[in-house]
């Protein structure tokens, strides 16, 4: 990692040729992006509440749509808030996607 990456925040990886690809075949990844890998599937997700990252990956929305849902309580589902972070109920999420 550069000088310039560590600067902004941007993680590289080493993988194959993908979209979001950096020079040589190193996919660059922002802080706080998370790969799909990470995330378990809905159905056999075990936690009753997800953080907005996990979320936002289910509904097919970026993060900060989430946050907007949360601050304008306008969206479809509303987050409680746990020490000023955002929790999403798996039960709101299961039955927005109707699953």
């Amino acid at each position: 990692m550069n000088d310039h990456q560590a600067v902004v925040g941007v993680a590289v990886e080493e993988g194959g040729a993908e979209s979001g690809t950096g020079t040589a075949g190193t996919r660059v990844r922002r802080r706080g992006q998370r790969d799909e890998r990470e995330f378990v599937a809905l159905s056999e997700e075990v936690r009753t509440h997800v953080d907005t990252a996990c979320a936002s990956f289910h509904l097919g929305r970026k993060p900060q749509t989430m946050r907007v849902w949360a601050s304008t309580e306008g969206g479809p589902i509303r987050p409680v808030r746990v020490n000023g972070r955002l929790a999403w109920a798996v039960r709101d999420i299961r039955k927005l996607l109707i699953l």
